[in-house]
C-alpha cells in the first residue's frame, strides 16, 4: 500500500512539473510574440517614417530655409509653431486654417488672415529703385481657369441669403445682384495698436486714433471690380484736416471672398488715401 502512494505521488509530483514547463512554455512563446508584434510595429512606423520622408514634397508658400519644419518626420502630424497645436500631415495647404495663432498651416492659401506667402527665387529684382516680388501672378490664371476653393464654394451657398435681402437693388451700386445692399445696413469694429475704426459700408468711415476724429469717406460714388474680380467701392466726402491742400479723404473698399462679415485691414495708401480689404460671402 506503502508503494502504490509513493508511486501516485511520484507521477502527481511529474504531472505537476510538467504542467509547470507548459505553462512556462505558453508564457515564454506569448513574450515573443509580444516583443515580435511590437517590433513589427515600430519597422511599420520606421517605413512609413521612411516612406514620407521620400515622398516629401516642399509646401507651397514656404520659405526655403523653413522647408525642414514642414517634413513628415512622424505619424503625429504637423505642428503648429506658436501654440503646438498638432494637425494631421494633411491639413497643410488644405484651405483651411488650424493654427489660428500664427497661420503656419496654410502657408500655400489665404485661409487664415494672419499667413504669410514666401516666393521661391533667388532675389528681388528692382526696377527704377524698387524692389519688385519675384512671385508670378497666378491668381488671374486660376481665376480664368474657374479655379473655386473650397471656401468659395461654402461662401457661394452662404451669398444667397445676400441676394435675397438685395431684392430690388440690382445693378446699382450695391453689385450686379443687389448682394452687398445688405451690408450697407451693418457696422464693423475694427482696431489697431495706433486708431479705432468704425465701417459703415457704403454709408462711412470713421477712424478715432485718440488724439483725432476723422472721416474717412461718407459717400459712395464708384462701383465696380478689379481685373482678378474683386468688388470695389470707392467712399469720398471725408474730412480733409491734415491732408496736403485740402484734399479730401477718401476710402476704396475691396470687397473679398470670405464666411463671414468683417474688416481685414485698412492701409493708407498715400496721404489721406486709404484702401479697406473686406472680407463677405457677398462677394463670392
Amino acid at each position: 500500500m506503502m508503494k502504490f502512494v509513493r508511486k501516485k505521488s511520484r507521477s502527481l509530483q511529474w504531472l505537476t512539473l510538467l504542467l509547470g514547463l507548459a505553462i512556462c512554455y505558453f508564457i515564454f512563446q506569448a513574450l515573443i510574440l509580444r516583443i515580435i508584434s511590437k517590433d513589427s510595429k515600430k519597422q511599420l512606423e520606421l517605413m512609413n517614417q521612411r516612406k514620407a520622408e521620400l515622398d516629401f514634397e516642399v509646401p507651397r508658400g514656404i520659405r526655403l530655409e523653413d522647408k525642414e519644419l514642414y517634413r513628415p518626420k512622424s505619424n503625429r502630424g504637423f505642428q503648429c509653431f506658436v501654440d503646438g497645436k498638432t494637425v494631421p500631415w494633411a491639413s497643410v495647404n488644405d484651405d483651411y486654417c488650424d493654427c489660428t495663432k500664427d497661420g503656419s498651416d496654410e502657408p500655400g492659401t489665404s485661409a487664415c488672415s494672419n499667413g504669410r506667402f514666401y516666393c521661391q527665387g533667388s532675389g528681388n529684382p528692382t526696377v527704377k529703385g524698387l524692389e519688385i516680388s519675384p512671385c508670378g501672378n497666378v491668381c488671374k490664371d486660376l481665376f480664368e481657369h474657374k479655379y473655386i476653393s473650397a471656401q468659395q464654394r461654402l461662401g457661394m451657398r452662404l451669398k444667397k441669403k445676400y441676394v435675397e435681402a438685395g431684392k430690388g437693388h440690382r445693378d446699382g451700386i450695391y453689385g450686379k445682384e443687389g448682394e452687398f445692399y445688405r451690408l450697407s445696413k451693418e457696422c464693423f469694429q475694427y482696431n489697431t495698436a495706433k486708431s479705432n475704426y468704425l465701417v459703415c459700408p457704403y454709408r462711412y468711415v470713421r477712424e478715432d486714433n485718440g488724439e483725432f476724429y476723422y472721416n474717412m469717406g461718407r459717400r459712395t460714388v464708384v462701383q465696380g471690380n478689379k481685373k482678378d474680380g474683386t468688388n470695389i467701392v470707392v467712399m469720398v466726402n471725408g474730412d480733409s484736416r491734415h491732408c496736403p491742400e485740402g484734399v479730401q479723404r477718401k476710402t476704396q473698399v475691396e470687397f473679398l471672398c470670405g464666411l463671414n462679415d468683417h474688416v481685414m485691414n485698412i492701409h493708407e495708401e498715400s496721404e489721406c488715401v486709404y484702401t479697406l480689404r473686406f472680407s463677405t460671402p457677398a462677394a463670392c
